[in-house]
């Protein structure tokens, strides 16, 4: 891709995230904020379609996103964009996600290797990218964090992969939402929405586990490091407390720092990504020079960062 394709493609997502918020104020399509909210001001939902079309383009433009993720990806976006517009039941959300994802383990030649694994390993990894996709949405509320962590995945996986085409090019429409969504104070101009979080964490999940399956090591999964922690510690918390894990909540560690402790969204957003970002140097790093055996440096730095977690849940206490 030269630059004026990418100034082309910029100008085009521009202008089609332009129109949807047009449309979406003229429908209501609104995020009114309630006491569980992160944000004090009506904003606009559902803007992550911008991402999920440009999946649908790169499906179609480039070979390393088949047309099982397509698939995928269009049954996911359309349901979430739904349930942005109008709430669908959790049994028939999660029954439509295990649909989607289930057409991408069956006929995916990635995924079909794993018949070649234990058995366990397999169905851990389904379970484990199924939780992943959930997780990424849990982890959309504070502004700019799901599309700045996504942007920077994206970068991540270009660098440490060769095929780096279709990840350019799914970065852009992101890096317009940036401009609508990154903003100080709370007032971005939309969110992504459900069809945004979903659809990043399905995009990332799959490239993060492809390269897991075909280079038989979990070392990339710390390229997701920092939501993997948040949410799933968080999920495990309030079950131990008995709470209802898929209710809206202000459990997230970044949810209470940005409520309990007054830190702004972008200085939160600066933590994260900044703390995602030395993981992924370090992994780099690891894959290049190979410190120690993989396995144990992917735990090692999972207990690092699971302590870094609770030591940082304790202090805002």
């Amino acid at each position: 891709m030269t630059w004026i394709e990418g100034i082309g493609w910029i100008a085009f997502w521009s202008l089609m995230a332009l129109g949807y918020t047009r449309l979406a104020r003229y429908f209501n399509i609104v995020d009114l904020p309630n006491h569980r909210s992160s944000h004090e001001h009506v904003t606009i939902r559902g803007g992550g379609i911008i991402f999920w079309l440009g999946l649908m383009f790169a499906t179609v433009l480039f070979d390393n996103m088949p047309i099982e993720f397509a698939v995928a990806a269009g049954i996911l976006g359309v349901t979430s964009f739904v349930d942005d517009l109008v709430s669908i039941q959790t049994r028939v959300r999660i029954l439509l996600q295990l649909s989607a994802l289930a057409a991408l383990f069956l006929f995916n030649i990635h995924f079909q290797e794993l018949l070649q694994w234990p058995w366990f390993i397999a169905v851990l990894i389904c379970i484990t990218m199924m939780g992943f996709v959930n997780i990424y949405n849990f982890m959309d509320g504070i502004n700019g964090l799901s599309v700045s962590y996504t942007l920077l995945g994206l970068f991540s996986l270009s660098v440490v992969d060769d095929d780096t085409y279709a990840y350019y090019f799914i970065s852009l429409p992101l890096v317009v939402m940036a401009v609508f969504n990154v903003r100080p104070k709370g007032k971005a101009i939309f969110f992504s929405g459900d069809i945004g979080s979903i659809t990043a964490g399905l995009t990332l999940g799959y490239f993060v586990f492809v390269l897991c399956i075909r280079e038989t090591t979990f070392i990339y999964l710390s390229l997701l490091m920092v939501y993997m922690i948040d949410g799933g510690w968080t999920i495990i918390i309030r079950f131990c407390k008995r709470e209802q894990v898929w209710e809206a909540h202000r459990s997230h560690l970044y949810q209470l720092l940005a409520n309990e402790l007054g830190w702004g969204h972008i200085k939160v957003v600066t933590v994260y990504i900044a703390v995602q970002l030395a993981i992924n140097l370090l992994t780099y790093l690891e894959l290049e020079l190979m410190f120690i055996d993989s396995v144990v440096w992917f735990l090692a730095m999972f207990l690092i960062v699971t302590t870094g977690y609770f030591i940082a849940r304790h202090y805002v206490n």
